[in-house]
């Protein structure tokens, strides 16, 4: 068969040709069809790598394999779409469990001061939610334009958007080091999983976990300088309804702390 599907892969279908053996162990894939587990067939002189069921198998091979290969351009978009759907419920219900730093019990060594987040007054909290939701919202589309920018980058080569970045140089390297060490296949499902999950954070019902990642954005290692935080390091609200430039640079972070998050393997845990 062409293709397989996997839950650890989002419930995408997998195209045997860009799958690698690393992958397969991965995936754990299964048949579109009859949900029986199949293994990968690498290529040889004579045929394109293909999808298998294993010997034993009670489902109708034969049928399996005709219906699948013969999946249309609208049948591969509907289950995209049904993929797309079980990712969200997964982010709506596990999001914080996923990202490993909810602001309300983040731990205190991962801060440059201790409890910053949780010490912050309920009002300067309301009104940053406001601010940055009403920039998220009004600035979506061009939010959009960077994120593609930057999961191109990191489709392509890590270095050209991480030159920028503030850092460590083994931070640097780290990524480059996850770059180099990913497949097609796992960088084609972090293109995917980032779109899903900016999509679901510019929706209503998510507003206070995007504006929580702003939060948290400000208080990154790599930004506390950006954004010159006094020693309490509270950030002044004025500059940021004040300055856009600054508004964009804490989406900016937003944005590619998204772009390099290892969602592949955060995502599993909640499989």
């Amino acid at each position: 068969m062409k293709y397989a599907t996997s839950l650890y892969y989002g419930g995408n279908l997998v195209n045997a040709i860009q799958c690698k053996h690393q992958d397969f162990l991965k995936i754990i894939p299964m048949c579109p069809e009859c949900k029986e587990p199949v293994f990968l067939r690498q290529a040889s002189k004579t045929a394109s790598a293909c999808w298998c069921h294993f010997k034993g198998s009670k489902s109708d091979i034969a049928l399996c394999e005709l219906r699948v290969n013969s999946y249309s351009d609208n049948k591969r978009k509907r289950l995209a779409n049904t993929a797309r759907n079980q990712l969200l419920a997964l982010l709506r219900k596990h999001f914080w469990k996923v990202w490993h730093s909810e602001p309300n019990k983040i731990k205190t060594h991962e801060l440059n001061e201790a409890n910053l987040l949780t010490n912050h007054k309920s009002e300067w909290k309301t009104e940053l939610y406001k601010i940055m939701w009403w920039h998220h919202i009004n600035h979506a589309e061009n939010s959009k334009q960077m994120l593609e920018f930057y999961i191109n980058h990191y489709l392509v080569e890590t270095r050209n958007f991480t030159d920028g970045m503030k850092g460590e140089d083994n931070v640097l390297r780290d990524l480059e080091k996850c770059y180099q060490e990913s497949t097609l296949l796992h960088r084609h499902y972090q293109q995917n999983v980032v779109s899903v999950v900016f999509d679901f954070l510019s929706t209503a019902k998510t507003r206070e976990i995007t504006c929580a990642m702003y939060l948290l954005a400000i208080h990154s290692a790599n930004t506390m300088d950006a954004f010159n935080l006094g020693d309490n390091g509270i950030l002044d609200l004025n500059l940021l309804k004040t300055n856009k430039d600054v508004r964009f640079k804490l989406t900016e972070n937003v944005l590619i702390s998204l772009t390099v998050a290892p969602w592949w393997d955060m995502l599993r845990e909640v499989i």
